[in-house]
C-alpha cells in the first residue's frame, strides 16, 4: 500500500511536534518544493533536498543535516543553495565527495595504506621508521588540500645532512598521495611529483680475495672463541672474555653470505625445510622479489650439513637465534665486530710478515693496506652480495647469469655491475690482443 505524503510548512514547532512512527518518513516543506525533514522511528530528524541535476538529469537525495545542529531556516537555505547547484548542472553529492576527500589528511592515508599495501616486512620497517621520526610530525595531520610542494621541499631541505634519508622520505610521501589519488581518496594534484632528489653517491664496496680472507679468519678465531666458552661453562670456568666469540648460527650465516650472494633476510628467515641438500638448493617461498632459489655450491653446502649436525631441534630456523624456537633478530651488532676484527687482521698480519723477514713492524703501513683496512672496517652486511657478483664477473660470468643466480627481479638491477664485466672484457681483449701480437711477430712457441 502506497504511504501518503504528508507535508506541512516546515516550522520549528512542525518538526519539534512531529510524532516517530514504526517506518521513517518525510514531511515536505510547502515553502520550498524538494526541501524536507526525514523523521525516523528512533525520534532522530534530519533535513534533506531532492535535486535533480542538470544534463545527465539524474535525482540525488542529499542529505543537509540534523534538526538541532540546524534551524528549519538555516535547512531551508541550504537546501535553496543544492537546488541551485543542480540547476546549474553540478552534482551536490558528488562535490560532498569531493570536498571530503580533499579534507583527508596524510595520516589517514598513511592508515589506509598500512591496511591495503603489500609491502614486503622489511620495506614496511623501513617506511614505519620514515613516517614516524620524518614525515607524521610535520605533515600528518595535513590535509592533502593544504600540502603545498614548498611543504615537500623544506621538509627534504630539513634533512640535508642525511641526502639519502631525505630522498627515500620524499619518495613515502609522493607514494602516500598517489595511493590516495588512484584509491579515489584524493582528486588533487601530487605535490610531492617532480621535487629534486639529491643525488646520490653508489656505496657498493667489492671486497678482494685479501679482505674476504682476512673476514674468514675472524670468524675461525670467534668460533675458537665460542667453542672455548662452551668447554668453559660445562666446567664452570667460564669468563666474561671468553663469551666474545659467535655461536655456530652466526658463524655459519656470515659464510653463507659470502658463498651465496644472497640477502641477509634470506639466510635470517630460512627454514630448515626449505633447504634440499641433494638437489643444492633453497627454495624460498617469498623473498624481496617473490619466490627465489638459491643455489647452494659445495662450500655452502658443508656449512648448511655442519650447522644441521648441531642445530637445536627445537627450531625450525637454519640460522636460530638466543632464545628457544626463535631465529636470529639481527646480524648487525655480530657484523660490527667481525669486520672491525678483519680490519685488525689484515694490518696484524702485514705486521707480522715484517717481523718473519727481519723488518720493522711498527713502520709505517703501505697506503694500499690502509685502505684496504678502512674499507674493511667500514664495509656492509650487503657488500658481500655485491663482491660475490664481482667475483662472478670477474671469472667471465654473464650479467644474465648473475642476475639469475642472485635473484634479480629486473636486469636493470644487474646492470650495476656492467662496468665489471667492462673491465672483464677489457682484460679479456688485452690478452688476446697480446697472443695475437706475438704470434704475428713469430713467437708461436710462447703463451
Amino acid at each position: 500500500m502506497r504511504k501518503a505524503v504528508r507535508s506541512a510548512k516546515l516550522t520549528k514547532r512542525v518538526v519539534e511536534t512531529a510524532e516517530p512512527a514504526a517506518d521513517r518518513y518525510i514531511i515536505w516543506d510547502t515553502v520550498l518544493e524538494a526541501f524536507g525533514v526525514q523523521v525516523f522511528s528512533t525520534g532522530r530528524k534530519t533535513f534533506l533536498a531532492n535535486v535533480w541535476v542538470r544534463g545527465p538529469m539524474k535525482q540525488r537525495r542529499v542529505a543537509i543535516g540534523a534538526f538541532g545542529t540546524f534551524t528549519v531556516e538555516e535547512a531551508r537555505e541550504r537546501a535553496r543553495e543544492l537546488l541551485q547547484q543542480g540547476r546549474a548542472g553540478i552534482d551536490p553529492k558528488a562535490e560532498a565527495e569531493r570536498r571530503r576527500a580533499a579534507a583527508i589528511t596524510l595520516r589517514e592515508v598513511w592508515a589506509i595504506t598500512l591496511e591495503r599495501s603489500d609491502w614486503k616486512p622489511k620495506t614496511r620497517l623501513d617506511h614505519g621508521m620514515r613516517w614516524r621520526v620524518h614525515i607524521e610530525p610535520k605533515l600528518g595531520g595535513k590535509e592533502l588540500s593544504s600540502i603545498e610542494r614548498r611543504d615537500i621541499v623544506n621538509l627534504h631541505q630539513s634533512l640535508k645532512a642525511t641526502p639519502t634519508t631525505a630522498n627515500r622520505v620524499v619518495q613515502l610521501v609522493r607514494t602516500l598521495i598517489a595511493r590516495a589519488i588512484e584509491w579515489g581518496l584524493y582528486d588533487g594534484k601530487n605535490p610531492a611529483s617532480g621535487v629534486t632528489l639529491n643525488r646520490e653517491q653508489g656505496r657498493e664496496t667489492f671486497l678482494s680475495l685479501a679482505q674476504i680472507e682476512a673476514l674468514f679468519a675472524a670468524l675461525d678465531e670467534f668460533a675458537a672463541v665460542h667453542q672455548q666458552f662452551r668447554e668453559a661453562v660445562d666446567s664452570e670456568t667460564a669468563t666474561g672474555r671468553e663469551a666474545r666469540g659467535m655461536p655456530p648460527p652466526i658463524v655459519a650465516l656470515f659464510r653463507l653470505l659470502v658463498y651465496t650472494g644472497a640477502r641477509v633476510g634470506e639466510w635470517v628467515g630460512c627454514r630448515w625445510e626449505w633447504v634440499d641438500i641433494d638437489r643444492g638448493v633453497v627454495e624460498l617461498p617469498d623473498s624481496k622479489t617473490g619466490k627465489k632459489s638459491i643455489w647452494l655450491n659445495q662450500e655452502a653446502m658443508d656449512i648448511l650439513t655442519a650447522l644441521y649436525a648441531v642445530r637445536n631441534r627445537n627450531t625450525p630456523w637454519v640460522i636460530a637465534g638466543r632464545l628457544p624456537g626463535a631465529r636470529l633478530n639481527t646480524a648487525h651488532p655480530a657484523w660490527r665486530r667481525l669486520r672491525k676484527r678483519a680490519a685488525e687482521l689484515l694490518v696484524e698480519g702485514e705486521r707480522e710478515r715484517r717481523k718473519q723477514e727481519g723488518r720493522d713492524p711498527k713502520g709505517p703501513l703501505p697506503p694500499p693496506l690502509v685502505k684496504a683496512a678502512a674499507e674493511l672496517a667500514a664495509a656492509r652486511i650487503h657488500d658481500l652480495r655485491h663482491t660475490y657478483a664481482s667475483l662472478g664477473i670477474g671469472e667471465g660470468l654473464s650479467l644474465s647469469v648473475i642476475g639469475k643466480t642472485m635473484g634479480h627481479a629486473r636486469s636493470s638491477t644487474t646492470d650495476r655491475y656492467a662496468h665489471l664485466a667492462d673491465q672483464a672484457a677489457r682484460q679479456a681483449a688485452g690478452v688476446i690482443g697480446k697472443k695475437i701480437g706475438r704470434a704475428k711477430a713469430g713467437k708461436k712457441g710462447e703463451g
